[in-house]
This record gives structure tokens, sequence and C-alpha cells, in this order.
């Protein structure tokens, strides 16, 4: 069995979750630490910002940035781990 790396962080955002399911368990048996983005579905977001929400997740980040009205009315309210910045509160 390959050594356990846990220092790596690996993503896998898919839509479908026997491909997530299968991708985490070829990673891990490759020894990665996997954390599989499942707030997808969960959270009915759109794929792009399940992404953005994973990797600031997976990442550690403490703040989100973006100038999306979208996200000014669910960010917060959904994710309150973050602190939210929109760009349009500075212009």
């Amino acid at each position: 069995m390959p050594p356990r790396r846990a220092a790596a962080r690996v993503l896998v955002v898919d839509d479908d979750r026997i491909t997530r399911h299968m991708a985490q368990s070829v990673l891990e048996k490759a020894g990665f630490a996997v954390q599989a983005a499942t707030i997808r579905s969960s959270m009915r977001l759109l794929l792009p910002d399940a992404m953005v929400i994973a990797a600031g997740l997976l990442a550690g980040c403490e703040a989100i940035v973006s100038n999306d009205a979208r996200w000014k009315q669910r960010g917060a309210g959904l994710f309150p781990q973050f602190r939210w910045i929109y760009l349009s509160d500075y212009l």
C-alpha cells in the first residue's frame, strides 16, 4: 500500500455521486487524503459556485470576495464560516 499523503490536498468535484465516489476511492488507494465536495447537491448551488466554496473550505480561507449579487443575498446565510466581502459595497 502506498504511503498516506496527508499533506497533499485533493478536491474532487463532480455532479455525479458515483463518479465522485470512484475518484475518491482511486485517490485514497494511491495514498491521498481526499475531501469530496458534496455541497453542490446539498446546497443546490451551480457547479462553479460549488467549486469556489469547496476550494475555500479546503484551503482554509477566512473570507470570500465577490461582486455577484446572488451571493450577496445567499452567501452569509449558507456559509457563515466565511467573511463575505462584496466589491460593490466599496465602489
